[in-house]
């Protein structure tokens, strides 16, 4: 199976193909990870001081994850991309996010943690060659590209941390099923807007469809709605709010643009703008449909 990658060299027409078999899996996928027994003691590690690493985009889960664990109170999280290191904290115990372990950057910092700090991994299995440089493996079942596993990972994390997602892989399969919900003629400039962990959430999701549509796409936090965003929202912007979102804001945003501002679960707005990734066509917006004439649309 070809997997899809922000740093993917084929040509635009097989990543957008490579992904949209992609995310005809996530459904299944989101299941069998939520139907892996234990193992959250390992992403709570209550009281303990913790650093999550991630290399490339997985930096962004790796602060997603870091906020989500701040968020219940289960210790200090601080996230760092595993090849930029910064000034070494009193850690009690790193987290490396890896889908196949074999990032260089990653692996060299591992082996250069101090001896007594414990390690995990969040992974695709348990031979994954980062495996020998842990204590624990966290195996994800994801076995296609980087947006699964991106997904799957964080649907084990909160689930980790308490998150009721029994209902999220249903969900995702009829969303999948149905048409790309937004979108107008002339759109070729996105903004995604999030908050705590879906700020990380939506830099990631910009930078993603950026790489496979071709789009001008930015991502801004709620705070920055009135400032940058507002700046930069046109007749030709679609700004995409990742969950629920103080209508305040959303009324913030120029008239013209079109908004999405649906208050469902992140995570399934996250494949919804993976969608309109795929149905873009280079150089081109996507042919999607729009659901009402204005020149704004709240979903």
């Amino acid at each position: 199976m070809h997997h899809c990658s922000l740093f993917d060299d084929s040509e635009p027409g097989e990543r957008r193909q490579a992904l949209q078999v992609e995310l005809e899996a996530v459904p299944e996928l989101w299941r069998a990870t939520l139907a892996v027994p234990g193992e959250g003691h390992l992403l709570r590690s209550p009281g303990q001081r913790m650093l999550v690493l991630g290399a490339g985009p997985l930096v962004h889960v790796a602060r997603a994850f870091a906020d989500l664990r701040e968020v219940h109170q289960h210790g200090p999280t601080d996230a760092q991309q595993a090849g930029d290191p910064r000034i070494w904290r009193d850690w009690d115990h790193v987290v490396a996010i890896s889908r196949d372990g074999a990032e260089p950057e990653l692996l060299h910092a591992l082996r250069h943690l101090p001896p007594r700090v414990r390690r995990t991994a969040v992974t695709t299995g348990e031979h994954s060659r980062v495996a020998p440089l842990v204590d624990d493996v966290v195996a994800i079942a994801a076995t296609g590209g980087i947006v699964s596993f991106e997904s799957a990972t964080l649907v084990r994390v909160r689930q980790a941390l308490g998150a009721d997602l029994t209902a999220l892989p249903a969900l995702a399969a009829s969303v999948l099923a149905g048409d790309v919900p937004v979108t107008a003629p002339g759109v070729d400039h996105l903004l995604v807007v999030g908050s705590g962990w879906t700020a990380a959430l939506a830099a990631r999701a910009a930078q993603s469809v950026a790489a496979v549509a071709g789009f001008r796409a930015e991502a801004y936090t709620q705070r920055d709605v009135r400032h940058g965003a507002a700046q930069h929202a046109g007749a030709s912007t679609l700004v995409w709010f990742l969950g629920a979102t103080p209508p305040e804001l959303v009324d913030a945003v120029p008239k013209g643009a079109v908004i999405v501002a649906s208050g469902r679960d992140p995570l399934i707005d996250y494949l919804e703008l993976q969608r309109l990734a795929v149905q873009a066509r280079a150089g081109e917006p996507p042919p999607l449909r729009r659901r009402d004439l204005a020149s704004r649309l709240v979903a």
